[in-house]
Order: C-alpha cells, then structure tokens, then sequence
C-alpha cells in the first residue's frame, strides 16, 4: 500500500495541461489542478485528423459557404487568411456582422491548421524543421520561434507553436477581438467573451455570448467554442468547431504535453500534436464520459423589425408587420399590424410569436381578417434568424376560410 501510495504522488507530480502555465514551478514538476492527465494526451494523439475542411466546403451558421460569404462581405480579410480572392463590420447589421466575426474565425482556423503554409525550416541547434505548427506550452504568439514560455516544462528547443487557449487568442485577435490570453477556463466565460467583443466593434453592440452546456453534437454549429472541464469543473481545454458542407464536424484546436520529458517535447511537433482539425467522433472526448460544453456567439434580436406577408405565387408583398421584439432570450410575445390585401381591402394581423436565442429561431403564428369581406386564416412558420434581412420563408396555412393563396413571408431587421 505505501508503495502504491508513493508511484501516484509520483504520477500526479508529471500530470499535464494544455493551456495553462506556472513560472514557479521547475522542469519536470508540472502540476495544475486544471491538468489533462497523461491519458487524456494520449487519447487526441489518436484522434485522426480531418482532412476534407476547406473554405469552400465549411458552412456557416447562416447556411452559406464561408469562402462565398467573406468574398461578398470581407473580401480583403478573405484574401489574407484565405489565399484566394475571397466592407468590414461597418455598416452591417447585427446578424451579419456576428455572421462575419464567425466567417473570420473560421478563417484563421483553417489557415493556423493547415500544415503547408507553415513551413520551418531547420536554423541550427535547437531549432529544429517543422511541418507545421507544434503544440508549445504557454506560447499565444505562433509567429515567434521561442522555447515553450510555460513554466515547469523540460523542453528547450525553440519552435513556433500554441497551446490550445494561445489559438483560442489567435482566432480571436485576427478577427479583430483582442480577448485574454489564457487560460482556457477564462476565455469560456460568457461574460468575457461578450465585453470583449462589444469592446472591441461597435456593430457588435448586440451580440450575445451564451453557456448552451452540453448539448447534442447534432446541434453543434460552426464557430461554437467548445471546451472540456475536470471533476472541479474547470476547463482543461479548449477549441473551436467548424461544419462542412455535408454535414461533418470537426474541433480546431492546438494538443500536445506541456513537455515533462525528451520525448513529450519531440512529440509536441509531430503530426499528432499542435495546432490540428481533430474528427469529431471519439466516444471518449465527444460522448457522456467526458465532461464538455459549448459556448455560442449569437445576436440579439431585440428591436425593430418587419415581418412582409404575400402570396407565394405574387412578386409584390401584401402586408407589412412592424415588430418590436422585446427580448433577447427565449421568449412569448405577441405583436399586431395592418396590411393591404392585393384587391385592396384592408388586412387586420395579430401574430403570437416565440424565440429561441439558443438556436436563433423565430417560429408563430400570423392570424389575418378582414372587416371588409369574409375572410379569416391563420398561418404558422419558424424561421432562423441568421442574417438580418431573411429571405422568403413558407408558411403552413392552417385554419382557411376564403384564404386563397398558399403564404410566405420574409423577416428585416431595421436596427
């Protein structure tokens, strides 16, 4: 029993973390109490990489391809991160401008991942070639070749590298949000997320930063932040997802040992470490037995839009709803207005509505009448809000009395 209680005082003396970094401590020392065991880096070196993400296949949350979106919106931030001929937040609305900041992200997450643009080569003793970034305890700065700043580790070549919160800041940076370095458990934060960026773009004003826990993989979306907690609670890593095109998910992170020997060293620049696209679908980090989250970057819908109503076979919109939303979190409200139908009789039109900020969904039902003839109907609809002017969405008729036609309607943000 006393020698057993002595090897995992021992174990526990070389335990690993990810993202954080004590000066104190001397090489071959290294302890946190938010540590990934040996185990755990052990298990995303195994992860395989996922190789088919690409500008041009990623999606966003608004439903377009980014390389699509950031040639219409941001065409220079596109051609920098990009390489490829891809307005900033100025003058974009809400939706949008969370759309670009996400567009951004992703961005920067698939240029950081791919290794052939960072290319090393050899400058002598201790700076030894890389293929790509390595994975360095306590580095947030991947243009500068330097020892791992972290303390406790044993490693002493100088590389280019990041730990995982170190790429959590690079995404951030670029994108135009200066946020803390570090450490993962920080950078999280809801409220940390949400000041830095309000502080840092005007057109940001409205964004909502929200915990959503553990939700089902099936309702990641790209530019989700997820992150892996301990039995304290506290995050030990960090990364951010992308989606592609067909469906598939990934985490875009930076793994590896923050270096207690020779060999973890040499292994944190290898190809199963650093800053790397992992598959989503190991049972272990992505299933029940380990503890994660998500945070989402949405915006809020409070304010004023208009609700257009018309007849899916007209071109011309019969009715237009002033809607003043008067929330930004899930919510039931209900608003009224008047229209005009296309024979020109007048159109009374209440409308119960329900808004789900986690999933950014607008659904309710519009009740139309007419003093002037007989004519009564409902519909019913749900609509992501995903960019601030929608385009036409159906409408399922229910309840028809002299209805007529089948309906659709589009959303506009005003603000």
């Amino acid at each position: 029993m006393k020698r057993s209680m002595i090897w995992m005082a021992f174990a526990l003396l070389f335990t690993f973390n990810s993202c954080q970094k004590d000066p104190k401590e001397e090489p071959g020392t290294i302890s946190d109490p938010e540590a990934l065991s040996p185990a755990e880096v052990q298990i995303l070196d195994n992860i395989p990489e996922a190789t088919d993400f690409s500008a041009t296949t990623v999606v966003l949350p608004n439903g377009e391809i980014l390389a699509d979106y950031l040639n219409e919106v941001d065409r220079p931030f596109g051609e920098k991160w990009m390489g490829a001929e891809t307005n900033a937040y100025n003058d974009l609305g809400p939706q949008d401008a969370r759309n670009l900041l996400i567009a951004r992200l992703a961005a920067v997450a698939l240029n950081l991942t791919d290794r052939s643009k960072h290319q090393f080569a050899a400058e002598g003793d201790g700076k030894p070639a890389q293929n790509g970034l390595a994975y360095s305890w306590g580095s947030k700065d991947h243009t500068k070749r330097q020892v791992p700043p972290g303390g406790g580790t044993a490693c002493e070549e100088a590389i280019y590298g990041l730990d995982c919160s170190g790429f959590i800041y690079q995404l951030f940076t670029e994108a135009g949000v200066p946020i803390v370095k570090g450490p993962a458990n920080t950078q999280r934060q809801p409220d940390v997320l949400q000041k830095a960026i309000k502080s840092a773009i005007s057109s940001l004003d409205k964004v909502k930063v929200e915990d959503l826990g553990a939700i089902p993989t099936a309702n990641f979306e790209a530019g989700d932040i997820i992150y892996w907690t301990n039995s304290s609670g506290v995050a030990t890593h960090i990364g951010v997802i992308l989606k592609n095109s067909d469906g598939k998910l990934a985490v875009f992170q930076s793994n590896g040992a923050a270096g207690a020997n020779a060999e973890d060293c040499a292994k944190n620049r290898g190809e199963t470490r650093g800053v790397r696209r992992l598959q989503l679908n190991d049972p272990y980090w992505f299933g029940q037995s380990k503890p994660y989250a998500i945070t989402r970057i949405n915006a809020e819908i409070s304010g004023n839009w208009s609700l257009f109503l018309r007849c899916n076979d007209q071109e011309a919109d019969a009715i237009m709803l002033t809607l003043e939303f008067p929330t930004s979190d899930d919510a039931i409200f209900e608003v009224t207005g008047t229209g005009v139908d296309y024979d020109g009789s007048q159109l009374a039109v209440s409308a119960e509505m329900q808004y789900n900020n986690a999933t950014n969904v607008l659904s309710g039902t519009t009740y139309i009448t007419s003093a002037e003839k007989d004519f009564y109907r409902y519909d019913s609809f749900s609509v992501k809000l995903d960019r601030d002017e929608t385009s036409y969405f159906a409408m399922a008729l229910g309840e028809n009395e002299n209805a007529g036609c089948d309906a659709e309607g589009r959303l506009r943000n005003n603000e």
